[in-house]
């Protein structure tokens, strides 16, 4: 445990590994989706390219406007309870992603696959870019497409024939919708006085998963050989800490020499350690037990 406590990355090694886009594996979907969000921006920020972002469009089940009160409650919802659509979004030029759906699987759009992004298609109405020098931008609407090249399949000038502002090599993933239900864990009370605990959302975006973050779930089957990984071993927000799934993390990892923890495990020692402190660093050292730990190559 105090080895992989010891492991954890620092900030300088983070800046250098950030050109090869490191990836990291953790417990839960939405410690993945913070994860990923941070790791994104120190990358393209190292890379020195511009950052693009957007809001979905959400909206009540009488299309109109999403209250305010209600985004961050929404924001970070598992991936299923939002028809993998995210509440917002991050766009860089050569940005991983993964598709979240199998729309169109003979060039490579399967759930899960790899692609790379390109471009973007704005929408009619964004509004011109004051100053294009800037390293980072918020659209005001989500764009109609993004365009990506899949990793697995040479799609060719199939779609740059039909769609000129599609590059070769790529395809366009265009805005989806969905409706899902949201049961929040307390009311909440609007800014209008209502009082709300279950409703009704409609969202708008572009279904790609970032590719910065992933579960262990996910991860099984794989070996991370020399490609820069981090792992989250931290007691995730849900649920608990079983050592399967600590096994199939560390046994991603070639060799301990390979392996870099994102966070350490727990804060170092002080005479002002908080109770919540000690119970985290007591439940991860009782979660760890005899964990078997059998390189993958």
């Amino acid at each position: 445990m105090k080895a992989i406590n010891a492991s954890a990355i620092t900030e300088d090694e983070l800046i250098t590994m950030s050109p090869r886009e490191p990836k990291a594996v953790v417990f839960r979907n939405e410690v993945r989706m913070v994860v990923s969000r941070t790791l994104a921006i120190k990358t393209v920020a190292i890379q020195g390219k511009q950052l693009v972002m957007w809001h979905a469009t959400d909206t009540t089940q009488h299309h109109k406007p999403l209250p305010k009160d209600l985004h961050a409650a929404i924001n970070l919802l598992h991936p299923k309870l939002t028809g993998e659509l995210n509440g917002w979004s991050l766009f860089y030029e050569g940005m991983p992603y993964v598709f979240t759906d199998n729309n169109c699987t003979l060039p490579g759009r399967a759930k899960n696959n790899a692609c790379t992004a390109q471009a973007l298609l704005l929408d009619v109405d964004e509004p011109p870019e004051e100053d294009p020098s800037q390293k980072m931008r918020w659209l005001k609407y989500p764009p109609q497409a993004l365009f990506v090249k899949p990793a697995i399949v040479n799609v060719g000038d199939v779609c740059h024939k039909a769609c000129r502002a599609c590059r070769v090599g790529c395809i366009a993933v265009v805005l989806a919708k969905r409706s899902f239900l949201v049961t929040l864990p307390e009311s909440v009370t609007l800014r209008d006085g209502n009082v709300l605990q279950s409703f009704t959302v409609n969202r708008t975006n572009i279904p790609l998963g970032n590719g910065f973050a992933f579960t262990d779930y996910y991860c099984q089957g794989m070996s991370f050989k020399d490609q820069p990984w981090l792992a989250d071993l931290r007691p995730p927000p849900t649920g608990s800490l079983n050592r399967a799934s600590v096994a199939v993390v560390l046994s991603r990892f070639a060799s301990w020499s390979r392996f870099k923890a994102l966070t350490p495990l727990w804060a170092k020692k002080t005479p002002n350690m908080t109770p919540e402190t000690r119970a985290a660093r007591a439940a991860t050292r009782r979660c760890s037990g005899r964990i078997p730990v059998t390189p993958v190559y």
